[in-house]
């Protein structure tokens, strides 16, 4: 049984693509729950090796050879003759899993030019003194098994199942019908994408993953005594909204694109229409979050977010949770609509958000903090005591800034589980304490966040003239293009930085320790994109080439010393 799912999985993956009114689309079932898609392993394998090619030059030939052999090797004497050069190919699963059931309802579906030519090439010899026709279909053995070859114009279709063999010979509907919106192009503009039909899987498996839903809460509740109620409340408000995403999704796709600058995933979901979900959904605008380019370059993290009203009310309900009802209220009338930030570590930063009054929203965050008791979290870290807030502290460039400093209770955080383990780390990244001030010039607000009062002023300064902003470096603007134009929640961060930051906290702390590796800032950025409209919603995720060459520039000491050993 082995050996027959790998032989229709080779038929899949040596196939190249199709695009247009070739897609094959209409060819796949719609009632089928899950696809795999492939270009083609000599498409494919030549986009993959352009990527190692310019990621790790020194590695592109062995890549190669061993791709080559590797598909040699399985090939067991078979060749792929009367395929068309760009044709499409897929694996179906055409019913979801029985217990105890035999053969699975497996196709693979190829786009060919010679029906005939492709059927003898793609058995063996011994196997094609096997081939007889029958009804609306052939038949041969392989494998071991009976296989079956159904021709439908320009496609072949194989599988195991004489019954599956029978429905391809019907007129059915076809996964375009299904695929709406870009979810079809996505899938067919990826190397390799895999598509979940999510109405057959709650359909089948919905009883089992509401059980699942209800054994959260009580796992949840039974380390009330480790987790504060605050953060069990947030827990569980997540959990929740993953639990009804599954229950409203309609389709699921995850897709993986090689390019040679750089390595693309895609994770994108359609919900039903006026689901729960959808609700959250709708009121999303995406837009260029271009103001993401006016912070300084040299920094670790540059975020934008445009608040739908979705977005907008998660945000509200979490400061509800974390400052109570008063401080939501007081938010939620100064209008939140979008935010940006940079960050040079996890306790220095610029944030700006965008309210339609910012004077509220300087209220709002001084009943938040005046909320914060003793031993609450803030930036999921305990406090000791109540922040020091100080109203009016700072005057500069027409703002006005109130102060907060908060100390971190590292006491409290040795409680949790493994914290006596992550106290040091946490100290590292943190730092002793936090110093905060957030103001507003009655047009924006502003938080920023530094060691001293002086060091805040610089990165105000930095900001509000413009110096050297981000928008100029090369490297973030090749990241930028490679992520939606318009989109929802937006992060580039400088790869190299952040992982030279990690390893400096986590490092010497891991049960083989590594030693710190240096980055250069601004060489590399990754990307990451959520977006949301009507009915759907995407994450995009970026990674450049030039991220691996900085890895692997930085790791090139401790590689060095790993040799002289």
């Amino acid at each position: 049984m082995k050996r027959t799912w790998w032989f229709l999985g080779l038929v899949v993956v040596l196939v190249p693509h199709a695009r247009g009114d070739e897609s094959g689309l209409a060819v796949v079932p719609a009632k089928a729950p899950v696809v795999l898609y492939c270009h083609g392993v000599e498409r494919t394998q030549e986009r993959l090796l352009a990527l190692i090619k310019n990621a790790w030059p020194e590695k592109a030939a062995d890549a190669k050879a061993h791709l080559e052999a590797g598909l040699k090797e399985k090939m067991e004497g078979r060749e792929l003759k009367g395929l068309a050069k760009d044709g499409p190919a897929f694996l179906v699963l055409m019913e979801l899993p029985q217990g105890g059931e035999e053969k699975p309802t497996v196709a693979a579906i190829v786009r060919v030019t010679n029906y005939s030519e492709f059927r003898e090439g793609i058995l063996t010899e011994e196997e094609r003194k096997t081939v007889k026709k029958e009804d609306g279909y052939e038949t041969a053995q392989c494998s071991g098994n009976q296989t079956y070859f159904v021709n439908q114009g320009d496609y072949a279709i194989i599988t195991i199942r004489k019954d599956t063999a029978d429905y391809f010979g019907k007129k059915h509907d076809g996964l375009d019908t299904k695929l709406v919106g870009d979810l079809g192009k996505r899938l067919l503009d990826s190397d390799l994408a895999l598509y979940v039909n999510m109405e057959a899987v709650n359909q089948k498996f919905g009883e089992q993953i509401q059980a699942g839903k209800q054994m959260i809460p009580m796992f949840l509740q039974s380390a009330g005594d480790k987790i504060d109620a605050k953060t069990i409340e947030t827990a569980k408000d997540f959990v929740d909204g993953i639990f009804q995403l599954v229950e409203d999704e309609k389709a699921l796709l995850v897709a993986a694109d090689f390019r040679p600058e750089g390595l693309a995933f895609q994770i994108a979901a359609r919900v039903g229409s006026d689901s729960k979900t959808d609700g959250f959904l709708k009121g999303s605008n995406p837009a260029a979050l271009a103001d993401i380019g006016k912070f300084p370059r040299g920094q670790i993290m540059y975020c934008g977010a445009q608040l739908g009203t979705g977005l907008a009310k998660a945000y509200e309900k979490l400061i509800g949770q974390v400052a109570g009802d008063e401080a939501k209220s007081a938010l939620t009338a100064a209008g939140p609509q979008g935010m940006y930030m940079d960050l040079g570590s996890f306790t220095q930063g610029i944030q700006v958000w965008q309210y339609e009054q910012p004077a509220k929203a300087v209220e709002a965050s001084i009943k938040i903090f005046e909320a914060t008791a003793g031993g609450s979290k803030f930036q999921s870290a305990p406090i000791k005591g109540k922040p020091e807030l100080k109203r009016d502290a700072e005057s500069y460039r027409d703002f006005k800034f109130t102060s907060v400093h908060m100390d971190w209770d590292f006491e409290k955080m040795a409680e949790q589980p493994g914290g006596k383990n992550m106290v040091p780390v946490m100290k590292k990244l943190l730092g002793e304490g936090l110093n905060v001030w957030f103001g507003t010039d009655g047009k924006s607000y502003i938080q920023l966040s530094a060691s001293t009062w002086d060091a805040a002023k610089k990165a105000l300064d930095d900001y509000l003239d413009g110096k050297e902003p981000v928008s100029g470096d090369a490297e973030f603007n090749a990241t930028r293009a490679q992520l939606p134009a318009e989109t929802t929640m937006l992060s580039v961060f400088d790869g190299p930085q952040y992982v030279s930051m990690l390893l400096d906290v986590v490092g010497p702390n891991l049960p083989m320790p590594i030693p710190p590796m240096k980055a250069e800032k601004g060489k590399s950025y990754v990307g990451v994109a959520v977006t949301l409209k009507p009915e759907h919603g995407t994450l995009d995720i970026w990674l450049p080439v030039s991220l691996f060459k900085e890895i692997r520039k930085m790791a090139e000491p401790l590689m060095e010393r790993s040799e002289g050993m």
